[in-house]
């Protein structure tokens, strides 16, 4: 089933979803749509064949079109999206699906009117290295999982949106993919803004989850090194997912903690150390199986991966992690004037 497909968003990301769509015969790439000029230049220049606009009209309502990629900045995706939903077109959104939780709800809503599927660019969920993680966790290989705690660090690039809906969407997404979707208990959260008021620039939270397990997430646009650090800590092994490592991306560390049952009152603990194991992996860019997994929702009326549901939960926990920074920062400024 060949899919014709319009991208809306020709910017920083949108020329790797093009790059991957055309290298997928089920799909036919007809359209692409930006609002600048020059960047619709770099399209004619690259791909001719492909029609360029700066109406997203064009695109929404052109009944050729069966497939809508939403590659623009976040505060757009809503009313985009819900434009080309009540046109009858599938529509895959990069993350965050939108700024509001009630907004993704009314997407999910219009999509299962139409009967359509709506899909959210979690990239990271479809890598080799967050699958074997799955694998691992799924085959009982690392026990029970206890804590997850990823870094994810860079010097910039600040943006219109903070650092928390800027970075945080990738881990979370990775997080609740691990743990089979499950929402958080309890959230607990603090941010600073260094440079533009108002804007966190560093950010971190920690997440309680049902069955005593936790996660914690460090993000921040002002560290001199490019950190990507995602660990899971399970009761039998422990895994290390490095995103900047070029050959060994996974490693699983046969360690742990076993407490020793005695008749002291104070807990005691043995540790446990075995090899490292370094695991294969798929090494199929992740955004080419996405785009591969798109189009098999489509051709065969799937649920995705990442629907827009899972783009919802993303989502409210940014919402919940948004209200406990300014809970915390309203607490502080409270004690410092002496309330």
């Amino acid at each position: 089933m060949v899919v014709n497909v319009g991208v809306v968003g020709y910017g920083y990301w949108g020329p790797n979803l093009v790059r991957n769509v055309l290298t997928i015969k089920e799909f036919k790439l007809t359209h692409i749509c930006d609002l600048k000029k020059e960047n619709l230049q770099n399209v004619e220049i690259l791909y001719p064949s492909i029609i360029t606009t700066s109406k997203v009209e064009d695109i929404i309502n052109n009944k050729e079109i069966h497939a809508v990629i939403i590659a623009t900045p976040p505060n757009t995706h809503y009313l985009l999206a819900k434009k080309a939903l009540e046109n009858k077109k599938h529509v895959f959104v990069e993350k965050p699906i939108t700024n509001k939780s009630s907004e993704a709800l009314e997407l999910v809503s219009i999509a299962k009117k139409n009967n359509l599927i709506l899909m959210t660019g979690h990239t990271f969920v479809y890598s080799g290295a967050v699958k074997k993680m799955k694998e691992l966790i799924d085959n009982g290989d690392i026990g029970e999982v206890l804590h997850i705690h990823s870094s994810r660090l860079n010097l910039g690039a600040f943006q219109k949106d903070n650092v928390v809906w800027d970075l945080m969407p990738h881990d979370l997404s990775m997080i609740l993919y691990l743990l089979n979707g499950i929402m958080p208990q309890k959230i607990v959260a603090a941010g600073l803004s260094h440079f533009n008021t108002g804007v966190e620039d560093t950010a971190s939270a920690t997440l309680i989850f049902p069955g005593n397990k936790s996660a914690n997430i460090n993000v921040s646009w002002l560290d001199p090194c490019k950190v990507r650090n995602f660990t899971v800590i399970g009761s039998k092994k422990m895994v290390v997912y490095d995103e900047t490592n070029p050959v060994e991306k996974i490693k699983v560390y046969d360690k742990g903690v076993q407490k020793n049952d005695d008749n002291y009152r104070e807990f005691r603990a043995s540790y446990r150390y075995g090899d490292t194991h370094i695991p294969k992996i798929d090494e199929t860019e992740a955004l080419r199986t996405e785009m591969l997994h798109f189009h098999d929702c489509i051709a065969h009326n799937k649920r995705p991966l990442s629907d827009g549901e899972e783009g919802y939960k993303i989502v409210k926990i940014i919402e919940m992690i948004q209200e406990s920074i300014r809970h915390i920062n309203q607490c502080c400024e409270e004690i410092k004037n002496g309330k």
